[in-house]
């Protein structure tokens, strides 16, 4: 009878591993990326050019093509592998990280929101430019020239 037990309650945690093993699976396999997992990579590589920025001078503008910091200047953690939809744009001491085109079937504009603590300047461009807070809505901050609309996009000022 134990045995019977035993077998029953090893057979469903088995079952159960691989429910949610292929659940997750779907998740990450999915051709745009987890929301979850997508803002994780954003904010590493914001905070990477947020650290490059910070420790130059007051008003700094990124001299190199479309005032963009390369990643050669960034420090990545070892683990971190970048999506190469993120740039950024730093311009009299204001960075601002976006992806280069709108992802579809993907929101993360409540994930930036909860992340940066309701910043008014994390959310989704509009066609204006105007950055629309998920929390907020119209914030009357505007990202810079070539930033396209529709995109996830957080804009602080650190210097």
């Amino acid at each position: 009878m134990w045995i019977m037990f035993v077998l029953a309650v090893l057979t469903s945690i088995t079952g159960a591993q691989y429910v949610l093993h292929q659940t997750s699976m779907a998740e990450v396999a999915s051709s745009q990326g987890a929301p979850t997992a997508l803002a994780d990579n954003f904010f590493v590589y914001s905070n990477a050019v947020g650290r490059f920025v910070a420790a130059q001078p007051l008003g700094y503008t990124a001299p190199w093509a479309a005032n963009s910091v390369p990643d050669a200047f960034l420090s990545f953690p070892p683990w971190y592998v970048r999506d190469a939809r993120w740039r950024n744009k730093v311009i009299g001491g204001t960075v601002t990280i976006y992806a280069a085109a709108p992802i579809a079937g993907v929101e993360f504009g409540d994930l930036l929101a909860q992340r940066t603590d309701f910043a008014f300047g994390a959310g989704t461009t509009a066609a204006t430019r105007e950055i629309v807070s998920a929390v907020h809505g119209p914030t009357g901050i505007f990202a810079p020239v070539g930033v396209p609309a529709a995109v996830p996009v957080f804009q602080v000022r650190l210097n």
